[in-house]
């Protein structure tokens, strides 16, 4: 059993785990990483690190063999769909890319805006449009058509263009709950219940 690590040392190492061990340094110089993944096969691994680029690397051998660029600063998060063949990274420039893994090139992006109100100094009210926070954590779904986001505005939006696609509520479910184990969110607690909460009402505003 192999495992991977990222550090604010600007290193991504592979270890055994039986030994504990590492087995090779990802031969890159990037910056300090901010996430990492295998490929389903085991065969590569995708890091993502303050710099705005990922790199893919062979897993057997930590060579870099593919960057991925096109986010404008830091990549928070990684992940590859279950098939291996696409890639999706999220990024301090507030938006979510997927990429074909065979050319290491971008297929897709999108980010979220989100209304917003001032008030000037007689008290009048302006309304505007912005972009959302930045995404911390995307997962693709088990048959690999969807995308569940996480961005520090919630996940309301996000749960709605689900349902929309067409998943049903224990596919949202799960979905979430993955995002929140990249977020660092390890047991239900109160967060877990308000999720299956949200996701009750959301099911029953689709049938309503």
């Amino acid at each position: 059993t192999r495992i991977a690590t990222v550090a604010r040392d600007g290193t991504a190492r592979a270890w055994d785990a039986a030994s504990q061990q590492p087995l090779f340094q990802i031969a890159t110089t990037v910056r300090p990483g901010r996430s990492i993944a295998f490929s389903p096969d085991g065969r590569r691994l995708l890091v993502g690190s303050e710099d705005p680029f990922a790199y893919i690397a062979d897993a057997a051998t930590g060579e870099v063999v593919g960057r991925l660029a096109g986010h404008e600063a830091g990549v928070m998060s990684v992940a590859f769909s279950p098939d291996g063949k696409q890639l999706a990274t999220t990024s301090k420039d507030k938006t979510v890319r997927v990429w074909d893994i065979a050319g290491a090139k971008e297929i897709a992006s999108f980010k979220v805006e989100r209304d917003v109100e001032t008030k000037d100094a007689k008290g009048k009210v302006t309304k505007a449009k912005e972009l959302g926070r930045e995404f911390t954590a995307a997962v693709f779904t088990k048959d690999g058509k969807n995308l569940i986001t996480g961005n520090l505005d919630g996940a309301k939006n996000h749960g709605h263009a689900a349902f929309r696609a067409g998943m049903t509520s224990g596919e949202l479910a799960e979905a979430c709950m993955q995002v929140m184990h990249v977020c660092g969110v390890t047991t239900w607690g109160t967060t877990g219940y308000k999720v299956v909460d949200y996701i009750a009402g959301l099911e029953k505003a689709k049938k309503g």
